[in-house]
């Protein structure tokens, strides 16, 4: 060392910076955890989705996959309250009540609205709704499923209504 001054030992900075450095992304690895356990409902402009908390930065949500997990459309004057949870059993229980909720409104009054939505929402609503403690919730989602071919055959027997009175006026005409 010059003029006699004691060499200058830096392993203790180093040290610091690597106890420093270690913590940070001990830090960054538990909270990812905890927030990959969180779910939430979310509300679009268009549809509703539901979502899963990212374990990496940027945190975050993203939509969850598969056939039960698909988007549901909500036309513009729909409600939607978005949520949060930990429990993926809650969060099935939040779509499913989404999915039934669409499907109804399309099924109700007297000129029931697109037959074939309605029936892909209750086949995704009967897909989250396995689990044994949702057995009621599947005979509701049957009866259902019955309102839609119901609705399909009265539409073919109002087609059919039609298609002979067109007859019977040719047959007059003639």
């Amino acid at each position: 060392a010059p003029d006699g001054a004691a060499p200058r030992r830096r392993w203790p900075l180093y040290l610091a910076l690597a106890a420093t450095l270690l913590a940070a992304i001990a830090v960054m690895v538990v909270l990812g955890r905890v927030h990959s356990t969180r779910y939430a409902l979310r509300c679009r402009a268009k549809d509703i989705v539901a979502e899963r908390g990212r374990s990496f930065p940027p945190w975050g949500f993203e939509r969850l996959d598969g056939a039960a997990w698909r988007p549901i459309a909500i036309p513009p004057d729909a409600e939607c309250t978005p949520r949060e949870t930990e429990d993926v059993v809650q969060l099935e229980g939040w779509y499913l009540e989404a999915l039934v909720e669409q499907a109804t409104r399309k099924l109700s009054g007297s000129a029931p609205g697109d037959l074939d939505r309605a029936e892909a929402e209750l086949a995704q609503a009967l897909l989250l709704s396995r689990s044994p403690e949702r057995r009621d919730q599947r005979k509701d989602l049957e009866r259902l499923r019955g309102d839609v071919t119901y609705w399909r055959a009265a539409a073919k027997v109002k087609a059919a209504v039609a298609t002979l009175e067109d007859a019977a006026r040719g047959f007059d005409d003639a």
